[in-house]
């Protein structure tokens, strides 16, 4: 009986193709509306941060030999891909944002939820790798988590400036 083996670079590839074509739809967005331009304009900042870091996870998980770090840089993977999809889903939000209530909301909702997941994602991330001699897992843990702290850093800032229009209204 042969012994199967999942091929965690092939499955890697195919989530790293997919973000890289979400993180470059993204400059192709229309431009936001009042104040959501600059924090628009700061999230595909970090789209481009991330991107980077994208060619540095595949580069990684292709060198990596040991198949406990190609799992570990896979799982960090696997985090980036996951909680950017929601921050692309707010980007998409901000850019398509009317000035109504109900608009409003979808926004705060979307917001509260990428930081939700930006939250679940550093947690998982502090823990740090399971290979903790990969030098490679190591620093695209920490790079990831920094690149997680300032996009959360945005969202928050967006939050509090939806509460505050919010209660204008």
């Amino acid at each position: 009986m042969a012994d199967h083996k999942p091929s965690f670079i092939g499955d890697a590839r195919e989530n790293l193709t997919l973000l890289a074509l979400l993180l470059t739809s993204a400059c192709f967005l229309p431009a936001a509306h009042g104040a959501d331009v600059a924090y628009a304009t700061v999230l595909q900042r970090h789209a481009a941060k991330a991107e980077s870091l994208e060619l540095e996870f595949r580069l990684a998980i292709e060198r990596a030999a040991e198949r406990d770090e190609r799992f570990d840089l896979y799982r960090t993977c696997d985090q980036l891909i996951g909680t950017w999809l929601q921050i692309e889903s707010l980007e998409t939000q901000l850019a398509a944002q009317p000035d109504e209530p109900t608009a409003n909301a979808t926004l705060r909702d979307q917001a509260q939820f990428a930081r939700w997941q930006i939250d679940q994602a550093m947690s998982t991330l502090e823990r740090g790798p399971s290979a903790p001699d990969c030098l490679d897992c190591l620093r695209l843990n920490a790079t990831l988590r920094a690149l997680f702290s300032d996009v959360g850093y945005t969202v928050d800032r967006l939050l509090v400036e939806q509460e505050m229009t919010s209660d204008e209204q």
